[in-house]
């Protein structure tokens, strides 16, 4: 597993991680739903931010819960991760990898992924763009 980083969406200020040496940089974390889920001080790397999964939300934002509620949460997280990165591939490159979601990528072709969006200073989810990969790694 690689280690994922983020950008904020609303500084665009990279997200140390946790062997970068630098000091942390507190976010909130803005939910597809409208709702914020909390600030976290700290990114401990791999997607987890305290008790929150950057990867799980974004599946179960972007499935619905009531599809991932019956999968195992490393299945949901693996998902998440590749619909993270979408824009890497085609829908049916990842319909191939991930044929339990293959009927949501062929049944909506024009469909958003839904992602949390990591910002600095708390504001609506609709006035930030999505977080962008932080092409360093958090270093």
């Amino acid at each position: 597993m690689g280690m994922f980083s983020w950008k904020t969406s609303d500084t665009q200020r990279a997200i140390p991680c946790p062997a970068s040496g630098r000091p942390p940089l507190p976010v909130w974390i803005l939910l597809p739903s409208g709702r914020q889920h909390s600030r976290e001080e700290y990114y401990g790397g791999y997607g987890v931010f305290g008790d929150f999964d950057f990867h799980i939300e974004t599946a179960r934002a972007t499935l619905g819960r009531w599809f991932t509620k019956h999968y195992d949460e490393d299945v949901v997280r693996e998902w998440g991760i590749d619909l993270d990165y979408l824009a890497d591939t085609t829908r049916k490159e990842l319909a191939e990898r991930c044929p339990e979601i293959s009927w949501w990528l062929l049944k909506h072709p024009q469909a958003k992924v839904r992602k949390p969006r990591l910002v600095e200073h708390l504001c609506a989810y609709s006035s930030v763009p999505d977080s962008e990969r932080d092409p360093n790694q958090g270093f």
